[in-house]
């Protein structure tokens, strides 16, 4: 980190220095080098916020997140070698965790698979909605540290959306005792 305060040519004083390694301290000494020196290869002039850094040394880390593109790539090939049908776990092991997502939001695998040929055009525009606000949200919260990552992050994947849905249903139905 002193590579980057010396060739900005920037100085913090004492309590800049404790925030600095507050908010970077968790991320390994290699991953944030790395992602200083590409700063300082990648930007012309400025000063890098904590964030970017921290994005850059996530993406060192973990690497960058699919494109909603290529995300909808890795389902049509899901599709092609593994039945939602007769193998589901194998079409689900085919995705990473977050493409698998997306598409149990837009009505899970066997839906897709339904699907006429027609129909895909309006499901990939559905899908990727879904695969960019995962991706976004999965992005916003990876870069945190473990201390600042919103708790309901680890909660939001247990849950699937499509089996929430009979739970409201029965919740907002009338009573068979009301009809009476």
């Amino acid at each position: 980190m002193i590579g980057l305060f010396s060739a900005i040519g920037r100085s913090l004083d004492a309590d800049g220095w404790i925030m600095w390694h507050k908010l970077l301290g968790d991320i390994p000494l290699p991953d944030l080098d790395h992602a200083i020196t590409r700063w300082l290869a990648e930007v012309d002039s400025g000063f890098p916020s904590i964030a970017a850094i921290r994005k850059l040394a996530c993406d060192h880390q973990h690497g960058t997140l699919l494109g909603a593109d290529e995300a909808f790539w890795l389902v049509i090939q899901a599709l092609q070698h593994h039945s939602p049908y007769y193998a589901p776990h194998e079409f689900r092991r085919a995705l990473p965790p977050l493409v698998c997502q997306a598409v149990d939001s837009c009505g899970g695998p066997s839906w897709i698979a339904d699907l006429a040929t027609d129909n895909r055009t309006t499901y990939a525009a559905q899908f990727r909605r879904a695969y960019e606000a995962i991706a976004a949200r999965a992005e916003r919260t990876r870069v945190l540290p473990a201390s600042l990552r919103p708790r309901i992050a680890s909660h939001a994947s247990a849950v699937a959306p499509n089996s929430l849905i009979p739970h409201l249903a029965r919740a907002l139905s009338v009573t068979e005792a009301a009809r009476r």
